[in-house]
């Protein structure tokens, strides 16, 4: 069941973009480029969940007792809206030596808008969490590819690819604060920090009794443990980011009449990961945290 939902239809979505063979202009003066063009684009798109909706849901079914009732699947939220990016791109693609050398340049910038994010409401809703329009995104980078035929005579050939990617993104809004459990558990987003941080409690080592030592902001050695519900936000260090910002590969490629031999290379670095954890079980509980030397 859904009610009201004709104002919620309708998304503009646009794009524009264009690009300048350079090398095709009679003032360019460098033979050995067979293309050198330009490009770049601009524009607006838009994503919406179709699980959820802005007018409260239900779906028809009928009790353990033969009794028609309503299941309420998804509560009226009149702020849910639309997510929009807006993205730009640039970049340059050129070939040298009869495409010999080939290979791109490209920039891109995406501004996400309003994004779809699960909130926590007032838990008199009768509801644990929400989609709501919660959440902005900054998201940019840098891809280059170049690819290069290195050797080619009679029977033999060798040939080369080399791909690299960096990417920065960090959260600009988001409406919730977030608790320390929401930090330390799922890593949810922080205003300034980038999606899929990590976050750890500076470690101190283990005192006389056996017990792991843990620093406070604010100087104080505690034990770790058993103090963990007084830790505050502010005590948690932004250690970096679990997925890589940079990454890529290689590959060469060799040829001999019908045979052919490739060694194919990836990479990634600039990320941060953990270590296994300090862990005390008791039963079937157990407390795990988070923790780096400096």
């Amino acid at each position: 069941m859904l009610v009201n939902a004709d104002k919620y239809r309708n998304n503009p979505s646009w794009s524009v973009g264009g690009k300048w063979a350079v090398n095709k202009e009679r003032f360019f003066p460098f033979a050995m480029f067979n293309e050198l063009s330009l490009k770049a684009s601009y524009g607006i798109s838009g994503n919406i969940d179709k699980s959820t909706a802005p007018d409260i849901t239900g779906v028809a079914g009928v009790s353990r007792f033969g009794i028609p009732v309503l299941y309420i699947t998804n509560p009226e939220n009149k702020e849910l809206g639309w997510e929009k990016s807006y993205i730009f791109n640039t970049g340059i693609e050129f070939a040298l030596f009869q495409s010999c050398i080939t290979g791109s340049i490209e920039y891109y910038h995406k501004d996400g808008r309003e994004l779809l994010y699960n909130v926590s409401p007032d838990p008199t809703t009768g509801w644990t969490n929400i989609k709501k329009n919660a959440a902005s995104l900054l998201n940019k980078g840098v891809d280059i590819s170049i690819a290069a035929k290195v050797v080619a005579v009679k029977n033999f050939s060798w040939s080369t690819m080399m791909n690299f990617s960096y990417n920065y993104n960090r959260v600009k809004e988001v409406d919730y604060t977030p608790t320390q459990t929401d930090i330390l558990g799922p890593g949810n987003p922080l205003v300034g920090k980038p999606l899929n941080y990590l976050a750890v409690i500076p470690y101190l080592g283990i005192n006389a009794s056996g017990d792991p030592m843990i620093k406070t902001v604010n100087g104080k050695d505690t034990l770790g443990a058993a103090n963990l519900k007084n830790f505050t936000i502010d005590d948690y260090i932004y250690a970096g980011r679990k997925d890589p910002p940079y990454f890529g590969s290689v590959t060469n490629t060799f040829q001999y009449k019908n045979w052919k031999l490739e060694f194919f290379i990836t990479y990634k670095f600039g990320h941060k990961f953990l270590l296994p954890s300090y862990q005390n079980s008791i039963g079937s509980s157990a407390v795990t945290m988070r923790i780096c030397g400096r």
